[in-house]
């Protein structure tokens, strides 16, 4: 379910379990100086924005690969092709030389 992957993701992430947070009365409770609690409720808040957003961010990154690849997939053959049909033309620019190298990277 979208609950396990978004877990599996947070951990994999490095980011804490909600249910370990905590409040900054509980802070101020455990004896933590005002401005220190403070600050680490402000870093907290800022850690369950990004956990909350960390699964919407990795789809986003995974449909544009998903995307792009098969596209730069064709461009590849299509450089290949190009090549080989025109390798012994004569041009005034190295682009066989560019093409070459793209291929062999």
């Amino acid at each position: 379910s979208a609950s396990n992957v978004e877990r599996i993701a947070s951990q994999l992430s490095g980011f804490r379990n909600p249910e370990q947070e905590v409040t900054r009365e509980e802070l101020m409770e455990q004896g933590i100086p005002r401005p220190q609690a403070d600050a680490m409720a402000v870093r907290q808040n800022q850690m369950q924005f990004l956990q909350r957003h960390f699964s919407c961010f990795l789809k986003a990154f995974l449909c544009i690969i998903v995307l792009l690849g098969p596209v730069l997939t064709g461009f590849f053959f299509w450089l290949a092709i190009a090549y080989t049909r025109n390798k012994e033309t004569r041009c005034g620019s190295p682009l066989a030389t560019y093409a070459l190298g793209a291929l062999v990277i």
